[in-house]
């Protein structure tokens, strides 16, 4: 008689399914978990966002709120309606930092059920731009959790020294990704209207990616004669910011904003170059993403360090020191100028990325909610 296999029910909470690597990180750890082991429920606060078309089959879906709506207004309906949901689970995630994290400790403790958290991002460098009430929340509320997940040595560090008592309950695991699926997706290419040649960034347009750095070492090279365009992938706030900076630097006409990507990976791997100029950087989902696809990574030493866990300690990519624009375009031209060194990178690059492919990653999740579970 074969062994019968304990199915574990999940709840797993998202604020939105914005187009960012925490998001995108989620609903591929959904989606890679044995499914004769683990059934899951997303919870999306929000109707929003754009990754709906990417949550996996077999997934049940629960919303709140539409698009656009303010959560604390609807607090009550939204957490009557998770503690039902987590009455009928063995374990709740809190999918993403803060406010995610905060909804599944409350609706696990009223649920009396076990409750992980996930950080992505570096809470030191992120706290200071988000809600005056998330210092004291963080404080009071993630001592309360049964285990926390970092995505990088730095995340924890920064976690632990906001909050003191994580120590030792924070566990280090990286984002896990789809390397196959990757390449496959990848094969489709640029569209027909990028340009021939590109230096290509991508991210959420905000002040934490450093796009702007970007623009100024860009803007260097073309004082140099660079050949290549410029494309960033992504949307948000600061889109009309980098466009007025790219015309003052006068480089307008070779900088290419084409929004947001449902398929990044053919952009990726026709890159002759990708640089990631983050300020901070919890991981960095998509050096693991370019790194996969085979193309030669310059990027910031991110506070967070994210990028340098990454790279190796710039093994598999050239870090640059943090606001140094001089040197992140000479690092650029280096790249694109000496072919065997970029060659070099790329290939020890593909092997790392084979770290955080699945396979190797949704295992060690599994393992862990497994201890978590007290049946």
């Amino acid at each position: 008689m074969p062994k019968e296999t304990c199915l574990h029910r999940l709840l797993v909470i998202l604020p939105t399914l914005n187009g960012g690597g925490a998001e995108k990180a989620t609903l591929t750890l959904i989606g890679g978990l044995n499914p004769e082991e683990f059934q899951v429920t997303l919870f999306v606060v929000k109707t929003q966002g754009a990754y709906w078309s990417e949550i996996p089959t077999g997934v049940k879906v629960e919303t709140a709120i539409a698009a656009g709506k303010r959560i604390l207004p609807c607090l009550p309906r939204i957490l009557s309606r998770l503690a039902t949901l987590a009455r009928e689970a063995d374990l709740v995630v809190g999918g993403q930092e803060l406010t995610a994290t905060y909804l599944a400790l409350t609706a696990a403790k009223v649920a009396r059920r076990p409750v992980v958290g996930i950080i992505h991002t570096d809470l030191e460098q992120f706290l200071p731009t988000s809600s005056r009430f998330d210092p004291i929340l963080l404080r009071l509320l993630y001592p309360m959790l049964d285990r926390n997940i970092a995505v990088s040595r730095g995340t924890a560090s920064a976690l632990c020294r906001l909050v003191p008592q994580m120590e030792g309950r924070t566990i280090v695991l990286g984002n896990p990704l789809d390397l196959g699926l990757i390449k496959q997706r990848s094969v489709e290419g640029a569209p027909a209207d990028a340009p021939r040649r590109y230096i290509l960034g991508m991210g959420r347009l905000s002040q934490e990616k450093g796009f702007d750095l970007l623009l100024r070492a860009y803007g260097i090279l073309v004082r140099e004669g660079i050949e290549q365009d410029l494309v960033i992938l992504g949307e948000g706030p600061e889109r009309q910011l980098l466009l007025s900076l790219a015309k003052t630097l006068g480089i307008a006409d070779r900088v290419h904003l084409p929004g947001f990507a449902a398929n990044p990976y053919g952009w990726l791997k026709t890159a002759e170059l990708f640089v990631l100029p983050s300020r901070f950087e919890g991981f960095g989902l998509v050096l693991v993403e370019v790194m996969a696809v085979g193309t030669p990574v310059v990027a910031v030493d991110a506070l967070g360090g994210g990028p340098r866990e990454i790279l190796a300690d710039g093994d598999c990519g050239t870090l640059v020191p943090r606001g140094d624009v001089d040197a992140l375009a000479r690092e650029m031209r280096r790249l694109l100028d000496n072919s065997d060194l970029a060659e070099d990178f790329v290939r020890r690059g593909q092997i790392q990325s084979q770290n955080y492919d699945v396979s190797v990653v949704i295992p060690a999740y599994e393992k862990l909610f497994k201890q978590v579970i007290p049946w």
